[in-house]
């Protein structure tokens, strides 16, 4: 290169920090842009004076992170490499040693002078270019006037809440929420909860408010894909939660199940039912679209190139993935594009591959074959950046991890490998 490129990153939680610190040490000239005043992602807590119902709004909520909040995964494939977590760490790290650990990485790679707190993505827009350079401008609020020969999106999809379409839901007498602003189990003392929604989110929180709720009834949602073993009768730290049907109505405080069985005055609905992407980055990306369930960007060049425009990129959007693994070849195989050392395939055959790659993703798969595609996308991204692939042992770690979730639901964490 004859000159230094400067690229954009758009987000400064992990993936944003990962990215940026690969970047750098490509050569780029990087700024990020992060619209909450500190680096952490969904791993930041935000502190709530209130917990909003979602008819309000939740636009104001950028994190769902809780207090006590721990990750699902082990830190052995959290981990950034060649920065170990400090000694001492436990398997399953908190929020706040992962923050701290997210902090120093970026304080050693010299990244805290690169990053640009409350600046808010608004959109993209193409500046004056050539043939030879395509040139990009941010658009924030702040108002920022730079241009950038490359655009990495790394705000996620973990922050814009996904609300289920359910028949009177608008209309429900009690509280309505979303798990992403779920804080703390105090609030829902004495009350009666349904949790909507069998993933990590939805097992969390209503184990964690069992001691003080009167009851609670964790319902299915089709939308979640149950990472433990259904358990039968009732159970939790209050003997109080039981497993229910799917949610199909709401008719004032009760809830109406798939099976006929009518639920009777719920004081709160906990929505557990994920997120979806931000609608700064579907607007930022010219020709590109939602795939139908709003989950993923899409179509996406092995789920990481604009089709068209191969200087944007946007990661985390495989359908499922170990997010510190995939950060970092991802990370790798967007310097080496932008350092033209990487070939695409032709435009035309970019846009077929990522269409043909949505339609495989936007079929109800099960967890093995979603686990079995993103170790496949894992080897195809270490040969495009010229690196070793990932071992066989995180793979092994993270199924040994599910399996012990499995045999101990309430207390995986705490409980040493057998």
């Amino acid at each position: 290169m004859s000159h230094r490129k400067k690229i954009a990153v758009i987000g400064a939680g992990p993936a944003g920090l990962i990215t940026a610190h690969v970047l750098i040490e490509a050569g780029f000239d990087v700024t990020l842009f992060e619209r909450r005043e500190c680096l952490g992602g969904s791993w930041a807590l935000q502190n709530l004076s209130e917990i909003p119902d979602v008819r309000s709004g939740l636009s104001h909520i950028h994190s769902a992170a809780f207090p006590t909040l721990k990750t699902n995964f082990p830190k052995s494939v959290m981990e950034i490499w060649d920065f170990p977590y400090p000694k001492g760490t436990p398997v399953y790290p908190s929020r706040e040693q992962v923050c701290n650990y997210l902090e120093s990485f970026a304080e050693q790679s010299s990244l805290m002078n690169k990053i640009r707190f409350q600046h808010q993505l608004v959109g993209l827009e193409q500046a004056e270019s050539s043939l030879e350079q395509r040139y990009w401008k941010v658009l924030t609020k702040p108002v920022n006037n730079e241009v950038f020969s490359g655009v990495v999106f790394c705000n996620g999809r973990y922050s814009t809440p996904a609300i289920p379409e359910i028949p009177g839901l608008t209309d429900f007498t009690g509280k309505l929420e979303h798990s992403v602003s779920y804080r703390e189990p105090e609030y829902y003392r004495d009350k009666r909860v349904a949790v909507m929604g069998t993933g990590p989110s939805g097992e969390d929180i209503s184990r964690e408010i069992s001691p003080l709720a009167s009851r609670v009834y964790v319902c299915a949602h089709k939308g979640s894909r149950e990472h433990l073993v259904a358990e039968e009768g009732f159970y939790g730290a209050g003997k109080n939660i039981t497993r229910q049907k799917d949610i199909v109505a709401c008719q004032g405080s009760a809830l109406r199940l798939e099976d006929g069985e009518k639920l009777e005055n719920i004081d709160v609905l906990i929505l557990c039912t994920g997120y979806q992407v931000e609608d700064s980055i579907i607007t930022s990306l010219q020709d590109s679209f939602l795939s139908g369930n709003r989950l993923s960007v899409a179509p996406l060049y092995m789920n990481l190139f604009h089709p068209e425009f191969p200087e944007l990129s946007v990661t985390g959007m495989e359908i499922f993935g170990i997010p510190f693994i995939l950060f970092q070849y991802q990370a790798r195989v967007i310097a080496r594009q932008l350092k033209e050392e990487l070939v695409l395939p032709s435009t035309k055959q970019r846009w077929f591959a990522a269409r043909k790659m949505e339609t495989i993703q936007a079929g109800r798969l099960s967890l093995e074959t979603r686990r079995e595609i993103s170790a496949i996308q894992l080897r195809r991204l270490a040969r495009m950046a010229e690196i070793r692939p990932p071992a066989a042992e995180i793979f092994l770690t993270a199924d040994k991890s599910s399996q012990h979730r499995k045999k101990y639901p309430n207390t995986y964490r705490d409980i040493p490998w057998d």
